[in-house]
Order: C-alpha cells, then structure tokens, then sequence
C-alpha cells in the first residue's frame, strides 16, 4: 500500500497547486495498485478511469491510461478480470481509442487461457482484424499465439505464425519478427509430441534459428534452453549414434 499511498499525496499536492490531473499520473496510479495488490488491482479501474474522463486531454494519453486499465484485467487471471477487459476493449473500439497495444493485450489474454479453444478462436480472429484495421502485432503477441496452438497440439498451426513471423523479417518488418523464444517454443512443441517426423522438424528449426541469427536478427540468438531442447529431442529419438551427435552439439556450444 506504500506505493499507492506515495502516488496518491503526489497528486493531492499536484491539485492543491493548481496542478490538474495528468493522464500519466493516473497511469502511474494504476501502476502503483498493481505493484501493490496484483490480484485486486482491477477493482480500482473504475475510479481512475472516471477520473480520466474528467480531464480535457488529447485521445492519445488517454488510451494510455485505458491500456494499463486492460493489462490490469488481463494480469488479474480471474473471470471476472476477463470480463471486465472485454468490456472495456469494447468500450475503446466503440470510442475509437483501441490501438495495436489494445489488440495485442487481447491477443495475449485469450492466449494465455487455458480452459478451452474457444479461447483460440477468439485470439485467431482478434489478430485477423488488427490486419483488417493495418494495425501490427508484437513478437510477444505472436510468440503467445504459437504456445497457445502448440498447447491444443496444432503445431502445423504455430508453424504458419512462425512463417508468418520470418516473412515479417524478410520484408523488412521487425515489428514482430521472430526471436530464440518463437523458435524454442516450437522446438519444444515438436520434441514433445508423437510426430513421427518430430525429431526431423525440431532440428529443422534449430537450424532456420541459426540462420535467421546468422542473417542478422540477433534476438535470434539460440540460448542453452534452445541446445537443451534440440540435444534432448536427438537423445530421445533413439537413432543409431544419437548419444554422440549430442554430445558433439554439446561440445561446439
């Protein structure tokens, strides 16, 4: 509560001066309830956002504040923190406010659930219309759509968002270009499932990793997680001399 309460004399000093209530500041606040109480941060959304209303400002900041509102639905995990998010989305839709960082964190909330593929469906379409309106996701964004495919075992479809992904690269696009986690999480995705050709796929990707690195993207540098998941799938494939071409990547890490 420290944290609240340090952001809050901040501004009752600012308007005791004269001083009137400032976008930022009320993101700063609604950043401040989420450090302090990350589960009940939401609850407070409302009394900032009537605040924001209050304030003759320019659209842009207030999408700010009406953002960092959504992440603290998103971040809430609970059903009533969704709900409210997908009210408020559409509250920004329906006042023209919602931006690429609206859809993104949209994306990301039906992304990141775990209850069933309606879920998927929504994310699918939500990225489908930010194409529509010319507005572009984040790598995160699709990195959070690629676990989500490859959670339900539809790794053909985490493999179109990396293609997806490197074409972005490719035409110049660095918005969302694929870096080591886009990669890992489908490495990862192959190794685990019973594909017969999961082991072949895995190292394809490892190398269009190295490739992409080698290319110039260097946040697709592989990591020790990258080399754990490709040495693994190759142990696991129980092929005639496997233990030592493991070894051998091992060595030349």
């Amino acid at each position: 509560e420290d944290i609240v309460q340090r952001v809050k004399a901040i501004r009752e000093r600012a308007l005791e001066r004269g001083i009137k209530d400032d976008p930022y500041i009320l993101s700063t606040l609604l950043d401040a309830y989420a450090t302090a109480d990350p589960s009940g941060a939401y609850e407070k959304v409302e009394d900032v956002l009537e605040m924001l209303d209050k304030i003759e400002t320019i659209e842009d900041d207030k999408t700010v504040v009406y953002n960092t509102a959504l992440k603290l639905f998103k971040e809430s995990k609970t059903e009533e923190g969704i709900a409210q998010a997908e009210n408020l989305f559409e509250r920004m839709k329906s006042k023209g406010m919602a931006d690429a960082v609206t859809y993104s964190t949209m994306v990301t909330l039906y992304a990141n659930q775990k209850s069933d593929q309606s879920s998927l469906l929504r994310a699918e379409k939500l990225l489908q219309d930010m194409k529509e309106v010319s507005l572009v996701p984040t790598t995160h964004t699709m990195n959070a759509v690629m676990n989500m495919w490859g959670r339900y075992g539809q790794l053909s479809k985490a493999a179109e968002v990396l293609d997806q992904m490197e074409q972005a690269y490719e035409d110049g696009n660095h918005n969302f270009s694929p870096n080591v986690i886009s990669y890992t999480t489908l490495m990862s995705g192959w190794v685990k499932s019973k594909h017969p050709e999961r082991i072949k796929k895995s190292k394809e990707l490892f190398e269009r990793m190295v490739a992409m690195y080698e290319a110039g993207n260097k946040e697709a540098q592989p990591n020790l997680f990258s080399y754990v998941t490709l040495v693994d799938g190759i142990v696991k494939s129980g092929e005639a001399g496997a233990a030592e071409r493991a070894e051998e990547i091992v060595r030349n890490m």
